[in-house]
């Protein structure tokens, strides 16, 4: 054996790597199951149901996963897998309902639900950026603020989601 795979740097670099693999490995593996709606009967119409039966499902993912993901982070979890993950789930979700909207376009009677989902997702998205960058400085200081922020997130993601709910009459 050389000197190399000898020294601590070896070791190093080796558990390096396969902490590197595990979070790609974690990264690639995003599967969501989502719930099918139907919609079918309540009244609404093709574009509304549509919508609805895309959007629900993932509002109600995206609920589930944000409510887990507050619990972690308000117990300062240091699980940064799982942390990770969520945070890749998240972003998903929020960006399939954002792209929907985009190239669907938004049925008037969901059209502020929807604009708050938005709003929810961007302030999300900038507590899991900002909660990176901290993480990378080792700058700490403003954490509390984004725990608040992902919390206040988080309750406007299930008010829209009850609010989605309701009127698609369901």
């Amino acid at each position: 054996m050389t000197r190399f795979f000898r020294s601590p740097v070896a070791l190093i670099l080796l558990a390096m790597l396969l902490i590197g693999g595990l979070i790609t490995a974690n990264m690639a593996y995003q599967h969501v199951d989502l719930q099918p709606v139907d919609a079918s009967g309540t009244g609404l119409t093709v574009d509304e149901q549509a919508y609805y039966e895309y959007v629900a499902p993932r509002l109600d993912a995206l609920v589930e996963e944000v409510s887990a993901t507050r619990e972690m982070v308000e117990g300062k979890s240091r699980d940064i897998l799982a942390l990770t993950r969520a945070g890749t789930v998240i972003e998903t979700l929020t960006g399939e309902i954002r792209a929907y909207g985009e190239d669907h376009g938004v049925p008037n009677r969901f059209a502020d639900v929807h604009a708050r989902i938005l709003a929810a997702s961007d302030t999300v998205t900038s507590a899991f950026d900002a909660a990176r960058t901290a993480l990378r400085t080792f700058n700490f200081s403003g954490m509390s603020d984004l725990v608040t922020e992902f919390g206040a997130a988080a309750d406007e993601f299930t008010a829209s989601q009850h609010d989605l709910e309701s009127l698609a009459g369901s």
